[in-house]
């Protein structure tokens, strides 16, 4: 393109001659007389690659002046690889002092579902769980980020990272990981050995003898119902079924011992199911639920103020119901049936990361990171009177978050931080008494011993290595008494069992049983053990972030399941016992008698 300025000499002696000017072969004319020919200067635009480089830091549409002095409107530089933004940055719009907009390359301000899914887009991922980490570093805060389930028997990662995947395909249909043949108990899809046929399942699974009723053990990949698969089991129907005496609810503890007017056969002993349960739950199926003492489903609270809000915390009460603390700041008391009594909202929207509640029904409440950043402190406890409408004092000296927390009714408040302190606060006025110092990661969880020790739970220095840790209080003062370092990883939950007893679940799977004799290890689930509570009778309520609810027996063995697919995006958050109720999953409890 050519730029032309066009000086039309001064003409003297003219007065006050009218001036008139147009174009004709080349000269002026100036109220009908020729001047002199003009004077012509040329100037060669740049091009718009060129006029973009020159606003080297700038992207998309630009507006500003070229080489010629001329202004150039939106000019589209994103045509050019040099002005395009690298994913996931976009291109924004930002006003400047003067009156041009320039565009940058920046980062979209994102809400935690949108920057998810763009996480996983970017990755991507179809399933399973990838690090948030790219040019937007605001986005590093979100660490693992889920990408979702695979439907149906496809699993996720069996063939690829983060894709979904069928691990045994046989006769065009897909099995999973663990599926028997359906026409043999003794062959199982194991797709590390292989993932077009079954293989041999382990020797000593129980399998269905060839005799109607019998049951046997796999051998070599054949069911040998000759005799019993363990020294547990006896023969007791015609040698044509093997019980297992210590679970058998036919025959608890000996043949033709019947429970018939109990639930289950636990340890050779006859049972009933006492105890009713609630349970969080967060996916697809986000709400709270009651089961009764079978564990069938006795309702369903869903009526959290949004879809979106993931409820973290659990606490419940023998006389008042549950409560449940979520991250938008919301804390909501449902009563014995369900029904919703009253929702507080947290100062400042903070996250609720963990709740107790007193024999008064005041709820203790430990926060996490404010939704309203023009709000008061971040990682705050509270205490909130029994009718949810007062806070009675406010503790705002921790650094980081509040994932634990327990009173000790009539004595004082113990909060556990990811700032790597266990404290003491007044009930009174939530005033400190003493602070606890962990040299290592924060801690994650605390209660309330038999004898007001403290145990919290926490990981060893620099190692992977998951701690509890038992805290005396000699003197008015904290000293540690000893510390349990048996866990594979971080620690999430403890509690105490009617005896004093001290059980662990964490992130390596398994429940422990710290100081009961004999001490054993559980180790059915294979995820996070999110949640640990134990029923007056002594058995062990533990929620497994993926796999639903365990009850274990006081001996270390499973006594119940709960499986339920909740959402594929899914997580169950906490279980709670108290004296009479338990939190847990609702529609029944998938018995192993």
């Amino acid at each position: 393109m050519r730029r032309t300025v066009v000086k039309i000499a001064a003409l003297l002696g003219l007065g006050f001659m009218a001036i008139m000017a147009s174009a004709v072969g080349g000269c002026a004319f100036i109220d009908g007389i020729v001047g002199t020919p003009e004077e012509e200067e040329s100037c060669d635009y740049e091009g718009d690659p060129a006029f973009c480089d020159r606003h080297d830091d700038e992207c998309g549409r630009v507006s500003g002046v070229d080489n010629c002095g001329e202004m150039q409107e939106y000019v589209d530089c994103s045509r050019y690889a040099n002005h395009q933004c690298d994913s996931p940055t976009i291109c924004m719009t930002t006003e400047d002092d003067d009156e041009l907009d320039h565009n940058r390359c920046l980062c979209p301000e994102l809400s935690t579902e949108e920057a998810s899914d763009a996480i996983c887009e970017e990755a991507d991922a179809a399933c399973g769980e990838v690090e948030a980490g790219d040019i937007c570093t605001e986005w590093t805060s979100f660490g693992a980020v889920y990408c979702g389930g695979c439907a149906g028997n496809r699993e996720c990662g069996v063939e690829e990272a983060n894709q979904c995947a069928c691990p045994c395909k046989v006769g065009g249909q897909c099995y999973g990981t663990g599926d028997y043949d359906p026409d043999d108990d003794c062959r199982v899809c194991d797709p590390e050995m292989s993932r077009d046929s079954f293989v041999n399942a382990e020797d000593g699974v129980m399998c269905e003898g060839v005799v109607d009723g019998a049951q046997g053990s796999c051998q070599a990949g054949v069911c040998d119902d000759e005799e019993c698969v363990d020294s547990e089991q006896s023969i007791c129907v015609g040698e044509q079924y093997c019980a297992d005496l210590q679970r058998d609810i036919d025959n608890c503890g000996m043949c033709g011992n019947s429970c018939a007017d109990a639930n289950f056969c636990h340890a050779s002993d006859c049972h009933l199911h006492r105890w009713e349960s609630y349970a969080i739950i967060t996916g697809d199926h986000t709400g709270m639920t009651k089961m009764a003492p079978t564990g069938d489903s006795d309702w369903d609270f869903l009526g959290f103020e949004s879809t979106l809000e993931t409820p973290l915390a659990l606490a419940v009460s023998p006389d008042r119901g549950s409560y449940v603390g979520t991250d938008l700041g919301n804390i909501y008391h449902l009563d014995k049936e369900g029904g919703l009594e009253w929702k507080f909202e947290v100062p400042n929207d903070c996250e609720v990361w963990s709740l107790a509640v007193d024999s008064s029904g005041d709820v203790y409440v430990g926060t996490g990171y404010v939704n309203d950043l023009e709000g008061g402190p971040e990682f705050a406890v509270y205490r909130v009177d029994a009718d949810g409408e007062t806070v009675h004092w406010s503790y705002e000296n921790h650094g980081d978050r509040v994932p634990g927390i327990a009173v000790d009714d009539g004595e004082a408040v113990y909060t556990a931080s990811f700032d790597g302190t266990v404290r003491r606060l007044s009930l009174t006025d939530g005033s400190e008494d003493w602070i606890f110092e962990h040299d290592g990661p924060g801690y994650y969880d605390v209660t309330v011993g038999l004898e007001s020790s403290v145990y919290a739970t926490t990981r060893e220095g620099d190692t992977t290595s998951g701690v509890v840790q038992k805290i005396d209080i000699v003197d008015e003062e904290p000293e540690l008494d000893w510390s349990y370092d048996g866990h594979d990883s971080d620690v999430w939950a403890v509690a105490i069992g009617p005896e004093g007893e001290v059980y662990s679940g964490g992130a390596d799977g398994t429940v422990r049983a710290i100081t009961a004799e004999p001490s054993w290890v559980f180790d059915e689930p294979t995820d996070t053990v999110t949640g640990v509570s134990v029923d007056p009778d002594g058995f062990i309520y533990a929620a497994s972030s993926q796999e639903g609810v365990f009850k274990i027996g006081y001996d270390g063995e499973l006594v119940a399941r709960r499986l339920e697919d909740v959402g594929s995006f899914s997580g169950v958050h906490d279980v709670g016992v108290e004296a009479g109720e338990i939190a847990a999953f609702p529609d029944g409890w998938d018995d192993e008698n």
